[in-house]
């Protein structure tokens, strides 16, 4: 089960990191661990298959959990306003 700290960790960021921090260690991560990379060593390309099933997830998760923070803290913000 993904946690935040766990995907900051999985994306070499620390926790809180700017969504523009996010996208740009994924695509250096993605460039890093491509499996077409280790075309020529089918062992090394499976552990990067595993290793990239892990950068998407953590990407997905933080993206998702980024926005869900955002939303709510907006709501909140409105809901201060207003009351």
């Amino acid at each position: 089960m993904l946690d935040a700290n766990r995907c900051y960790a999985i994306l070499e960021l620390k926790p809180g990191a700017s969504r523009d921090e996010i996208k740009r260690s994924y695509k250096e991560l993605v460039q890093v661990w491509h499996p077409d990379r280790f075309a020529h060593n089918p062992q090394l390309q499976q552990k990067a298959q595993e290793k990239l099933k892990e950068i998407n997830a953590a990407h997905d998760f933080l993206m998702q959990y980024r926005q869900h923070s955002l939303t709510q803290k907006h709501y909140q913000e409105v809901k201060n306003l207003k009351g």
